[in-house]
């Protein structure tokens, strides 16, 4: 099926993940590569000097959580766009060997190379 998934619609067959495509952990993705971007910039020039190290790190804990979700959602993406890549290049095999004049024509050939290496091996 076209996209990796049952009707060519870019969800899942499992309704308990159809609101899980492309479209939402793109989305997924830049919202969370924005905050972690946003975050840095804002936590180097508004945190005060004066702030305990345990909210200090749970501050650069939450920005580190976003730019690891943004990464993870790029590895999906290239992981599903590889996925997709392999479903059409199998299906435009599976179509060019279905083709009865093409599986004719390897045939042929095969016979055409069997007879030429026969015609090498006599002379």
């Amino acid at each position: 099926m076209e996209n990796g998934t049952n009707d060519g619609s870019g969800t899942t067959a499992n309704a308990a993940f159809a609101w899980l495509n492309q479209r939402t952990w793109r989305s997924i993705g830049s919202v969370s590569l924005l905050l972690s971007a946003g975050m840095a910039w804002w936590g180097i020039d508004h945190l005060p000097k004066d702030l305990p190290m345990v909210y200090f790190g749970v501050y650069w804990a939450i920005d580190l959580l976003a730019l690891l979700v943004a990464c993870y959602m790029a590895l999906l993406d290239m992981r599903y766009l590889r996925l997709q890549f392999a479903l059409e290049e199998r299906k435009l095999f599976r179509d060019a060997l279905g083709d009865e004049a093409i599986r004719r024509a390897i045939q042929e050939h095969r016979e055409a190379v069997a007879r030429q290496s026969k015609d090498d091996d006599r002379a």
